[in-house]
């Protein structure tokens, strides 16, 4: 079941940090009786829980509990902490921050990679969006037809791409880095996709993120290795990803200007892979 639309309107959040001997912990309620995110993070929180080695478990949530109140599901999950992130930002530390990032992004695709996508999954999981995307006047005809044509690339070569475990709102606020920076919890799995899009959370992470064009062509070579893709799809497999967000962000923000929120409102969010790819391809 495609869950609904995981942007700030489907779930209320309601912290308890820890007081005294008592842990902390974090309540998640869906806003509306009908939206499958809640029940949607549960299976994925799950199933991950299920298929990563003991030695990840502590970077993905535990379900505390979860079940109905009033119509309403929630979900209870420990109260995370980090020494603080002003000082993990700082330049001292970034090496290490991408370095575990991205040896954990592999790790996610090698343990949660199963069939190949199929067309139909794709179609069933984008079209509509696609067609969104065609009617949106801020959305230029150049991109409207790479997008097309990036979409049709990956139907027709879908049993060629592994599927994995994609996060799908992978950024910094999401990432709760502990002590020295040796590991980290990921938080916020209500908009993951498991059948999902290889190396996108990487490219998301990346893009947004301080990154040489050097690190970003070797880590995205890197993990196509391993997971054995072919880095050519990478660019057309992270616009399809930014159609999802664009679905995303019109349904979360229906009220305000699309202008304000497209990520193709300045040409193709893979143009930049695109770039790096193209030299060493």
């Amino acid at each position: 079941m495609i869950p609904g639309k995981a942007g700030p309107n489907a779930i209320l959040k309601l912290i308890v940090p820890p007081v005294r001997s008592q842990d902390g912990y974090v309540l998640s309620i869906a806003r509306h009786a009908t939206t499958a995110v809640v029940q949607h993070e549960v299976d994925i929180l799950r199933r991950l829980q299920s298929a990563l080695p003991e030695r990840l478990h502590d970077s993905i949530p535990t379900v505390l509990c979860h079940d109905k109140i009033g119509g309403h599901e929630y979900l209870v999950t420990p109260f995370y902490q980090s020494p603080g992130n002003k000082w993990i930002m700082r330049r001292v530390f970034r090496n290490r921050h991408w370095s575990w990032l991205q040896e954990w992004l592999r790790e996610i695709a090698v343990h949660t990679s199963e069939s190949p996508l199929s067309a139909e999954w794709l179609r069933a999981e984008y079209a509509e969006t696609i067609m969104g995307v065609e009617t949106d006047p801020h959305v230029s005809e150049q991109v409207k037809q790479t997008l097309r044509d990036h979409f049709e690339l990956i139907i027709d070569n879908a049993s060629r791409i592994p599927s994995v475990c994609c996060h799908g709102d992978l950024w910094r606020e999401n990432i709760l880095w502990r002590q020295f920076v040796s590991n980290a919890v990921v938080l916020d799995w209500g908009a993951a996709r498991w059948p999902g899009l290889p190396v996108v959370d990487l490219c998301r992470y990346a893009l947004n993120n301080p990154t040489s064009d050097v690190q970003l062509t070797d880590s995205i070579n890197r993990y196509c290795r391993l997971i054995n893709l072919d880095p050519r799809f990478v660019p057309a497999l992270y616009d399809l990803y930014n159609v999802f967000i664009k679905a995303e962000l019109d349904e979360a923000f229906a009220t305000q200007s699309h202008a304000k929120i497209n990520p193709f409102l300045h040409g193709l969010p893979s143009q930049r892979i695109s770039q790096v790819l193209s030299l060493t391809l």
